[in-house]
């Protein structure tokens, strides 16, 4: 698990050096209105811990984050502003969303993460989409075919 966790953060940081080198141009053209439908479009510092009813944010698709495991998928993603976050998709198939893809999150739940790895403390915020219902691609919902089924599966260990 500890090997995972090493590959996991090592590539989080590429990705992070990766945006210092961002033109700022690239992010801000995602639009930014006063409602995506019922929901009041807001930027990424905004949002509260937890669940955000009624509100929707929209982001830019800067880097899918690579790992092992097939959920969730991860994605570095930007809003207007260029405030970056990590976002995690459960309930989509791997492609469904893309680099340069305008994503607006509906009623995001939100977390401040802080991490100490290898003698180094990260914070980032983070963002979980847990049903396809909750996100937009490219303003339009996302298809049918892209939706997929999560499982998980227990295992008994003995003592």
């Amino acid at each position: 698990m500890e090997t995972q966790d090493q590959d996991f953060f090592g590539k989080l940081n590429l990705s992070l050096s990766a945006l210092e080198k961002l033109e700022v141009s690239y992010v801000l053209g995602v639009g930014m209105g006063t409602a995506v439908g019922a929901h009041k479009q807001v930027r990424v510092g905004a949002l509260q811990e937890g669940f955000n009813k009624g509100v929707a944010l929209l982001g830019k698709v800067l880097q899918t984050v690579p790992h092992e495991n097939s959920v969730p998928l991860y994605y570095l993603v930007a809003d207007r502003e260029a405030n970056c976050f990590a976002l995690s998709v459960y309930a989509l198939r791997e492609g469904a969303i893309r680099e340069g893809n305008t994503v607006t999150l509906l009623e995001p739940f939100f977390h401040n993460v802080c991490v100490s790895w290898q003698g180094k403390t990260y914070q980032y915020k983070a963002i979980r989409v847990d049903l396809p219902q909750q996100l937009l691609l490219n303003g339009r919902p996302t298809l049918v075919q892209d939706a997929v089924c999560s499982t998980l599966q227990a295992e008994n260990i003995a003592p």
